[in-house]
């Protein structure tokens, strides 16, 4: 059924929201009755619905409780439960029905008359709690009888979200030509904010706030390979509502973040900044801190840009991109740009790209909830196999929103024409719970309803997917790859990027020919040095026995 509240004069609803009649539901209270006393009320009266309450001591009730649950699930009925701590809820937390009321208020789904009734306090236990970001709390009579959970509270977040029905919220905007009505943009930004609250609320008065768009190569907004400063112009003038602490920045593949200014000034940032009154900051002059990942799949911990711990929050822009590796780039694979060159190198070294995937999902879990909005560049995207630098331009006429990077990638995805249960970054960002990958637990808003209106016709996506995702063979997606690389020597400058940015050393400087060449048999097809090369002088060639790779 829909998403539903017990009706209460307490609360008004919106018309995504069911308020049920008073009596369609039965109220139990397990301190006062007994299990027997419970179940063969609800049997009586035969109500589907129950709202359980505990009025008395938690600790002394908690296995009637649990028994409680199994026998709804056992009998069909289904359970919210009210005035009970997190803590005790932490297996099933899709049943804490203060939990609900607080999501459903903080979504401006549900008003509710006294909002503190679902704002109850925290106690020293809850210091050390995983949940405690969104945790309701609990009533004074609690106090000795909470205890920290130690799950994942992202696990605990979207199990809870989709037991409530809750959707994740993706806003779309379009569609456009091009990058020529700034007012237009302007108009769709300023509503992608507005759909998950205002600015206002996403960012606090005063905060000092990273714009953080992909800014990969020194490459001029035409070759789309970078977000297109327009984009980045318009997100300052929404933010400059509430802070004038604003900073632009990105740290380059490879070894093209040495040269900082060139890198601003080519893609159009600098002029932003100038225009704009804002600053742009080369955050590798911050150094670097180390940061242990928990719950990791490959990185327990890595180097990151010291810079971001003086910003209250990020606004990550990625390009709408295919990409060698992962097969697309959008938020997840953004964040990659946010830690040191030398660990960039060393994830990239791993042969099998399933590896490289987690990696990039280790890195984005540990920053994910410094991001307060995702926002895509999909106007003009980039297609085809030699994406992420070096692909074809294709409009797309698209603005991507959302506080969910994961579900924000999902529909951008869909829209390119990927599967996203099959592109490893989805796949695996969603089997951690850092967000929702799947497209029926996805509400799109804004100028479209429904994903299958944005769905691109004939969107070139990368070859080795459309290869493979037919047969389904995701074992064989690691190791397999389509091109051989190669440098051509009528567009190389000796500039060495390849060279310093290739993580297995297959890229050698020939002292007697005065050239770079790359090692097949070292070669691990990451192309890393395609993605980094700034004057597009690594050439990709179809390797006549492809098939044999995969």
């Amino acid at each position: 059924m829909k998403l539903f509240v017990f009706e209460s004069g307490n609360l008004q609803t919106n018309s995504s929201v069911e308020a049920l009649p008073n009596q369609d539901f039965i109220e139990v209270d397990i301190c006062k009755e007994t299990f027997e006393e419970i179940t063969s009320k609800i049997k009586t009266l035969q109500k589907k619905f129950v709202l359980v309450s505990c009025s008395g001591e938690i600790y002394t009730n908690e296995l009637k409780l649990n028994r409680l649950i199994r026998w709804a699930k056992k009998n069909d009925v289904v359970l919210q439960v009210k005035d009970v701590p997190l803590c005790y809820l932490q297996d099933f937390p899709w049943l804490s029905y203060d939990l609900k009321l607080k999501l459903l208020f903080e979504e401006g789904l549900i008003k509710l008359k006294n909002p503190e009734r679902i704002i109850k306090k925290k106690f020293l236990a809850c210091d050390s709690c995983a949940v405690r970001s969104f945790c309701p709390g609990a009533d004074l009579r609690f106090e000795n009888q909470v205890y920290p959970i130690f799950k994942p509270k992202d696990e605990i977040l979207i199990k809870a979200k989709r037991g409530f029905g809750l959707k994740e919220k993706v806003a779309v905007f379009g569609k456009f030509k091009d990058y020529n009505d700034f007012e237009s943009i302007l108009k769709a930004v300023k509503k992608g904010f507005d759909s998950f609250g205002g600015v206002e609320k996403l960012v606090p008065k005063g905060s000092k706030v990273l714009i953080k768009p992909n800014l990969a190569e020194p490459l001029p907004p035409e070759k789309v390979a970078t977000t297109h400063p327009v984009v980045i112009k318009a997100i300052v003038r929404v933010l400059k509502q509430v802070t004038n602490e604003i900073y632009i920045s990105d740290l380059a593949a490879g070894t093209n973040y040495q040269a900082f200014d060139r890198l601003m000034t080519v893609t159009g940032m600098k002029d932003v900044a100038l225009s704009e009154n804002v600053k742009i900051v080369d955050m590798s002059k911050d150094g670097y801190t180390v940061k242990r990942i928990p719950n990791y799949y490959l990185v327990e911990k890595t180097d990151f840009l010291s810079f971001l711990d003086k910003v209250d929050l990020i606004i990550n822009v990625p390009k709408m991109k295919t990409h060698g590796l992962t097969f697309f780039t959008c938020c997840v694979k953004s964040c990659f740009g946010l830690i040191h060159p030398d660990e960039r190198k060393y994830i990239h070294s791993f042969v099998d790209r399933f590896n490289f995937a987690k990696g990039v999902v280790d890195v984005y879990s540990r920053l994910k909830d410094k991001f307060a909005l995702h926002v895509v560049d999909g106007i003009i995207g980039m297609e085809g196999d030699e994406g992420p630098s070096y692909g074809d331009p294709v409009n797309v006429g698209l603005l991507f929103f959302g506080k969910d990077g994961v579900a924000v990638d999902t529909v951008v995805s869909k829209v390119m024409g990927y599967e996203p249960e099959h592109l490893p970054t989805v796949k695996f960002a969603t089997e951690k719970y850092l967000g929702e990958g799947y497209t029926d637990n996805i509400q799109i808003v804004g100028d479209f309803k429904d994903v299958v209106e944005i769905i691109h016709p004939n969107f070139k996506k990368h070859s080795l997917f459309n290869l493979l995702n037919p047969i389904k063979n995701e074992a064989e997606f690691g190791k397999a790859y389509i091109y051989k690389v190669s440098i051509d020597q009528h567009k190389c400058t000796l500039c060495k990027t390849c060279f310093n940015s290739c993580p297995v050393g297959a890229i050698v400087f020939d002292e007697i020919g005065k050239r770079l060449k790359v090692i097949e048999d070292k070669c691990i097809h990451c192309y890393t040095c395609h993605e980094v090369c700034p004057y597009g002088a690594i050439k990709l060639t179809k390797s006549p026995n492809f098939q044999k790779n995969i």
